[in-house]
């Protein structure tokens, strides 16, 4: 019966805070209140109408369950607990001085005598509730004395009345002792639950609340470039350091301006909130010196710590949390300190062009529609396919679509991992009975994942053809230095596994790198062999890696091969292999040509 008046009376859309406990608390005593009173009120009146015929109990029982009825009902419908609660308190009032009058206090007098100051502490706080307590001692006092000099006639003992106010007394300090410590207990909660611990500034459940209270605001998201290196660099006692000193530089601002709100979010980011600044220069300056001050060296335990931070900024039309993210995540993507929120970014049909390709990617892989093609690599001395590098496709509705549409996204969602090891095992599976050599590209992000290198070497272990493997690592400026690279082309090579550099020539391009990486390929980028039938640059750009990699015994792959000319051009500089649309295009199958061009 209980839950039925819950669920009747809690309704969803009462304005409760998060987590607000004392609301919560007030709401279900004051039911619980009210129903009982309700049964109560209507069980002795019902007595008192059969058992001693005292009509004028019968009417105060009878009205004073209407009157809490009543009050349910006002609660219904103003879903305000503050009305419905000094309703219920005016009840109790006129419940007290009605009973006491009549000498209730040696009936059932004494149980609202009991519970009257838990309520009115519970539903109106300490302060409110206090005058309502003392309300009722003065009632109790005026009937005394009003008896005394014979104005009234109370059925009553001078025992019985020091005896009530003793209890009544007692039952208030030991409620409002209860009440004060709830509060207390209550307070220390909602002061975890919205402090970031590391820091002491509000989080993002603060924040939260602060916006829906806030009228014109902007807000700024800051996040910390690279902080995860930072960790894996000095550890994450020097990382939460670091934190401490970026909040601490937020907060002397804060101190200086009194302008804004600072907050710290997730993990390595914070937030500004501006409370009505129309003046967008001003906005503009705070925001450049919030970038100055966190964008520097910070000294952490004797440490020098360069930081640097990217700033998202969006006003209070829409969504401001999600749109200060979007313009965050464009500075991020066009290596700008920060970015202003505009509608005219097309920043949201990113976003939702982004959680297409999601689906699509999902989707992709419960079908199991992520699959390799292979493209041939032939040998440029005899002109024979010697080797195939495997290219991810998604086939969506019988289209088959590249990577350039869905790679980056699949990186951002986490999918990715799940496409490189479809991608290995494919292959292998593929190769397993052919004598040709086969390339798989890898990322730095494939080498950094323990699961993904573990799913690799699990594989290698039980493949027979090991030596036919070659594993393309995706240059970028990761590479350089990261001993999990250098691990990992170690361990593969143990195995009989070839590596090759894709994409070398253009970019991020360090021929020191390649002396310590110990490659047996270098793929000369695309942007270099498609015009190098007539680009000069491109030649000597060219011939300097062909004649670097002939000292070390690499072997070198022209990419982009698609003219004859150019295919000429790549044999006469003596690059050892080549591959492009004039040589082969991506096949799902792989043919049984020995030949593709004629010397």
């Amino acid at each position: 019966m209980i839950r039925k008046f819950k669920k009747l009376f809690l309704i969803k859309d009462l304005k409760i805070h998060a987590i607000d406990y004392r609301s919560i608390r007030k709401i279900n005593f004051l039911l619980y209140f009210s129903i009982l009173g309700i049964l109560i009120f209507f069980i002795y009146g019902f007595v008192h109408l059969f058992v001693d015929r005292n009509i004028i109990m019968v009417f105060i029982d009878f009205f004073c369950g209407i009157l809490l009825i009543c009050n349910l009902i006002v609660f219904k419908i103003t879903k305000r607990l503050n009305i419905s609660s000094t309703v219920a308190l005016f009840v109790c009032m006129f419940l007290f001085t009605i009973t006491t009058i009549n000498g209730g206090y040696k009936n059932f007098g004494i149980l609202w005598i009991l519970i009257f100051p838990l309520f009115s502490y519970y539903l109106k706080g300490k302060t409110i509730g206090t005058i309502f307590v003392l309300n009722l001692l003065l009632i109790l006092g005026v009937v005394f004395l009003l008896d005394q000099i014979g104005l009234i006639n109370v059925p009553h003992s001078l025992t019985g009345f020091i005896y009530v106010l003793c209890v009544f007394i007692v039952i208030t300090l030991m409620t409002y002792f209860y009440e004060d410590t709830m509060t207390k207990n209550e307070d220390i909660i909602k002061k975890q639950l919205y402090t970031d611990p590391l820091t002491g500034m509000p989080n993002r459940l603060q924040l939260l609340e602060d916006i829906k209270k806030s009228g014109d605001f902007k807000l700024i998201l800051i996040n910390v470039d690279g902080f995860k290196t930072i960790n894996n660099l000095y550890g994450n006692k020097i990382g939460d350091l670091t934190l401490k000193e970026l909040s601490d530089s937020l907060k002397q601002i804060y101190e200086e301006d009194k302008v804004y709100k600072v907050y710290k979010l997730n993990a390595d980011e914070f937030a500004v909130l501006f409370e009505r600044i129309k003046n967008t220069k001003k906005i503009k300056k705070i925001v450049q010196k919030i970038h100055r001050i966190l964008a520097r060296e910070f000294t952490i335990s004797n440490l020098e710590i360069i930081i640097n931070v990217t700033l998202g900024i969006a006003g209070s039309k829409g969504d401001i949390l999600a749109n200060s993210d979007m313009a965050l995540r464009l500075a991020k993507e066009k290596r700008k300190d920060y970015v202003f929120f505009d509608k005219s970014m097309k920043i949201v049909e990113k976003y939702k062009n982004n959680l297409k390709w999601i689906k699509i990617l999902k989707k992709a892989i419960a079908f199991d529609d992520i699959i390799p093609y292979y493209q041939p690599i032939i040998n440029n001395k005899n002109g024979k396919i010697e080797k195939y590098e495997c290219l991810v496709r998604l086939i969506k509705d019988d289209e088959v679509i590249s990577p350039y549409s869905f790679l980056d996204i699949s990186k951002k969602s986490r999918i990715y991992p799940h496409i490189t090891k479809t991608m290995i095992m494919k292959s292998f599976e593929t190769f397993k009975d052919k004598d040709y050599m086969f390339s798989i590209n890898l990322s730095v992000e494939d080498i950094i994942n323990k699961d993904t290198v573990d799913f690799i070497f699990n594989l290698l272990k039980d493949y027979k053809n090991s030596d036919k493997v070659v594993f393309e690592l995706i240059e970028s400026e990761y590479i350089e230095d990261n001993q999990q690279v250098s691990d990992f082309i170690h361990d593969i090579k143990t195995l009989g596994c070839r590596i090759a550099i894709d994409d070398f020539g253009t970019g991020y391009s360090n021929f020191n790198y390649i002396l310590r990486m110990n490659v047996d390929y270098i793929k000369i980028d695309a942007s270099l062999i498609k015009n190098i039938d007539t680009d000069k640059s491109s030649q000597i750009i060219t011939e300097t890696i062909v004649d670097f990699t002939k000292k070390l015994n690499i072997k070198t792959i022209a990419e982009f091969v698609h003219s004859k000319n150019v295919y000429n051009k790549v044999k006469k500089l003596e690059i050892d292999y080549s591959q492009g649309f004039y040589l082969g295009k991506p096949e799902l199958e792989i043919g049984d040509l020995e030949h593709i061009v004629d010397l």
